[in-house]
């Protein structure tokens, strides 16, 4: 069983397996109240479920063990930007639980501005009626 991915990290070769290496060292320091937030920001609400199905579902779990990783550089802004910036979200429910907890506005999506372009007006920019 394998879920979609909520979203892609961009690392260099160098950098994954360091970063792969440190993942389940953060799960266990991460206390009980961080370890709630981030199944949440993940979209599990039940600890339970997801001790059944990270066994199973490894995108999951790395995807929690990333969202611990990220609360870890909470206190440093500098670094969450720019690990933040690494990050391509593929799921918008978890880019906004994530993007929320975190107190950042991450602006329109591509989607969401495409609709802006798609919107239909009566008048060109200047308030002038369009004539066709």
């Amino acid at each position: 069983m394998r879920s979609d991915p909520l979203f892609e990290l961009s690392l260099s070769k160098n950098e994954h397996p360091a970063f792969m290496a440190c993942l389940p060292l953060i799960e266990v320091a991460a206390t009980a109240k961080e370890k709630s937030k981030a199944l949440y920001i993940i979209g599990v609400d039940n600890p339970l479920i997801f001790d059944l199905i990270k066994q199973h579902d490894y995108t999951l779990l790395n995807a929690f063990r990333v969202v611990l990783f990220a609360m870890n550089l909470k206190d440093s802004p500098t670094e969450l930007d720019a690990f933040i910036g690494r990050m391509n979200f593929r799921n918008r429910g978890f880019e906004r639980r994530f993007l929320k907890y975190f107190d950042l506005n991450h602006g329109l999506s591509v989607n969401e501005l495409n609709a802006m372009w798609e919107l239909k007006s009566e008048y060109d920019d200047g308030g002038e009626p369009i004539t066709e």
